[in-house]
């Protein structure tokens, strides 16, 4: 009798325990970011040149299919095709993919957009970076992306070129190897423009830091002409009463079982 009551209760733990675990995140981030850069004043593209904006990121994670998926979304100048023809072109190509699994606050005064002044690029702040393979060469429509745990290689964050603060793409240093890999590829967008997406499985150990403080994103190009970042899948953290009154409920479901029982017996 008792086995079946604690088996009961167990099995309604499991299942609230399995609830909480499971992270599903499908959120669009728009572009708030406005920042300064070395030599200009506070601006959302730099130069104002339309090739370079990007408007807005769809983030989806399924923690249980364990696989995160980032769209970069352009601007009327079409990125993702036409910032080949930019001169010296090689310097102005897509970055890499920043990620904090615990949240991240870029400003402190809680401004509609961000500041480059108080986003300073430091050590520390990111835990994961994703890179792409292949987006440099003539007519690339696709190619490789690797997911790395950077927490022990921050030599390998290269800082933009423009905006020289700003955390711009990841260059692996000491033997620093891809926890898990994916892909990116040109896929079309909304009014005739391309978006990138990128796709890339994740560990155990990076879906099980995810906290209530939800996953912090960044992304820019090398030349860090227009930035993308923001937090998404923030979760309301249970209060103490609200923890209470479950542990009530699981006990007064064993006790109703038991008492079942005993009237049967």
């Amino acid at each position: 009798m008792k086995k079946k009551i604690f088996a009961a209760v167990l099995a309604t733990g499991l299942l609230a325990a399995s609830a909480a675990q499971a992270l599903e995140i499908n959120e669009n981030l728009k572009d708030n970011y406005i920042g300064k850069y070395s030599y200009g004043e506070s601006t959302d593209v730099l130069w104002n040149d339309p090739i370079y904006q990007i408007t807005s990121m769809d983030v989806v994670l399924d923690s249980t299919q364990k696989e995160l998926q980032v769209t970069l979304h352009p601007g009327d100048g079409d990125y993702f095709v036409n910032w080949k023809g930019s001169f010296d072109h090689r310097g102005y190509g897509p970055g890499s993919l920043f990620l904090s699994t615990d949240g991240w606050d870029a400003n402190p005064s809680n401004s509609p957009a961000f500041n480059s002044e108080e986003d300073v690029m430091q050590l520390g702040e990111w835990d994961y970076a994703v890179t792409i393979s292949g987006a440099y060469d003539d007519n690339a429509v696709n190619g490789a992306a690797d997911l790395y745990n950077i927490v022990a290689d921050q030599d390998g964050i290269k800082a933009g070129v423009e905006r020289d603060t700003i955390e711009a793409w990841y260059n692996p240093t000491n033997g620093n190897t891809p926890v898990s890999a994916g892909s990116w590829e040109l896929v079309s967008g909304d009014n005739g423009l391309t978006d990138m997406r990128i796709t890339v499985a994740l560990t155990d150990d990076f879906i099980n830091a995810l906290g209530p403080d939800g996953l912090a994103v960044s992304w820019t190009q090398v030349c860090s002409n227009d930035i993308i970042q923001g937090v998404v899948g923030q979760m309301a953290v249970p209060e103490p009463a609200t923890l209470a009154l479950f542990g009530l409920g699981l006990a007064s479901l064993a006790g109703g079982l038991r008492r079942k029982q005993q009237r049967k017996g």
